[in-house]
């Protein structure tokens, strides 16, 4: 478990609050954001959202922060020098390895996902979804998926680009992640609210999104609604942990937290207002599911003005999204790794880049061939659940929540009150007291409460 600080460091404030941002805002905005939204009653759904990442999602990333600036270690690393400060075995550093299991678990499905929207970037551009009907779109989605070599082309094309950015460090690799393409990516999206601002319903998106009935709200939707929030903010993955652990100076965590939380809400709502009037211009479905982006919006492109164009830009804005999120999630695993001091960077990354790789083949045949194969049936919340159902519900209602649960359980309570209020950057006072009382208590009794009132719904 010993662990060394080979590490780099962010050159600056900003550089950090921009990748710990692209971390967290990916396909969790751009893709599962709208779809999950959609599927669960939008406005209700959007509610619950909202209050989760101020009451839990804020909170948990400022403990996930504290950690990451006291342990200036990997999650093992971390919590198993705070578990041997406080008189306990350095095996809780065992613990950690969730967020290294979840973000390569992720990846598995992520990377597919990503993958191909580079396979709708040139199509797109050239017009080759013009004229076409939704019998048409949904053929071609059906046999990209279908085809388990094609998939695994643009599978292993995303892949790589996600190790050349990691193998690269945190100056030349992770820092042009944030430096470029985190900026390209807010400019590409306001531009295509714009867009659909002006040729799409945006009054029935608006509507549909902002209106809500708290009387449709259920266990299932309120869980739905956390994991959502986890996962769109990395809280419980370790990425957070992992970059503030690349601060050499203190940071004020509280401030940087809640701009995070807030930058990677408004990419989700953002995304929400650049899709949904274009489908309903269009008199689609909103609650189209996964295939909203690569079934619903190609259609809605080749009618639209400046279709091919505008339809091109916004697979260049998903695939950026993407791969702001996957080199964060990679360097979780590479920093531990690195961190043992055995193996060079790049080949560690290409190491763990080959596993999640192999994962993401179980996602392909899921999408595909084994689509009715539901390995964990014999659970009734896996009835229905192919691999890449099982792996994104495990991801984002399991392993991040809980492990989002330890981390603010151990900032609340493991952490000194002088430690923690240098590490938040906070005053003692009420906004700290209330703070503890969430950390410490309110977050974790409120994710088990939904664990139990969903598992009993």
């Amino acid at each position: 478990m010993a662990e060394n600080q080979k590490h780099g460091a962010w050159s600056s404030r900003t550089t950090y609050i921009l990748f710990t941002l692209g971390g967290a805002v990916g396909l969790g905005n751009m893709w599962k954001f709208p779809y999950t939204a959609g599927a669960n009653g939008a406005g209700v759904f959007i509610v619950s959202y909202l209050l989760a990442i101020v009451v839990l999602g804020i909170p948990m990333l400022m403990a996930e922060s504290a950690l990451g600036r006291h342990g200036q270690k990997s999650p093992p690393g971390t919590l198993a020098d705070l578990a041997e400060a406080k008189g306990f075995s350095r095996r809780w550093g065992w613990i950690g390895f969730s967020s290294i299991a979840s973000s390569l678990i992720a990846l598995g499905f992520y990377s597919v996902i990503a993958g191909f929207s580079i396979a709708y970037i040139t199509p797109a551009f050239m017009g080759v979804f013009d004229g076409a009907d939704a019998v048409q779109i949904e053929t071609r989605f059906s046999e990209l998926k279908s085809n388990p070599y094609q998939a695994l082309i643009w599978h292993s094309l995303f892949a790589l680009i996600t190790w050349g950015l990691v193998a690269r460090g945190v100056r030349r690799g992770l820092e042009w992640v944030a430096r470029l393409l985190m900026p390209a990516l807010f400019g590409l999206l306001v531009l295509l609210v714009i867009y659909a601002y002006l040729v799409g319903d945006f009054a029935a998106a608006w509507d549909y999104l902002f209106t809500f009935d708290l009387n449709a709200l259920t266990p299932a939707i309120a869980l739905a609604a956390v994991g959502q929030a986890f996962f769109s903010l990395n809280v419980g993955a370790g990425g957070t942990l992992t970059f503030t652990s690349y601060n050499r100076k203190p940071i004020p965590i509280a401030k940087t937290s809640a701009i995070i939380a807030g930058g990677d809400t408004l990419v989700a709502i953002l995304a929400g207002l650049a899709i949904f009037p274009i489908v309903f211009a269009n008199g689609l479905n909103p609650a189209e599911g996964p295939g909203l982006v690569f079934i619903t919006l190609p259609l809605a492109f080749a009618e639209m003005p400046f279709g091919n164009f505008v339809g091109g830009l916004f697979f260049v804005l998903f695939m950026m999204a993407a791969v702001t999120s996957s080199v964060g999630m990679l360097e979780i695993s590479t920093s531990y790794f690195e961190g043992k001091g055995r193996w060079t960077r790049p080949r560690i990354a290409l190491a763990l880049t080959g596993f999640y790789w192999i994962l993401g083949f179980g996602t392909i045949m899921s999408l595909g061939a084994w689509s009715n194969v539901y390995p964990m049936s014999v659970l009734p919340v896996f009835e229905n659940a192919n691999i890449f159902h099982i792996s994104d519900y495990v991801v984002s209602n399991i392993l991040l929540p809980l492990t989002a649960v330890i981390f603010t359980l151990l900032a609340g309570w493991a952490l000194s009150r002088k430690t923690l209020l240098l590490e938040l950057g906070l005053k003692d006072g009420p906004l700290f007291n209330a703070w503890l009382w969430i950390a410490r208590i309110i977050a974790p009794a409120l994710i088990l409460y939904l664990f139990w009132a969903n598992l009993n719904h």
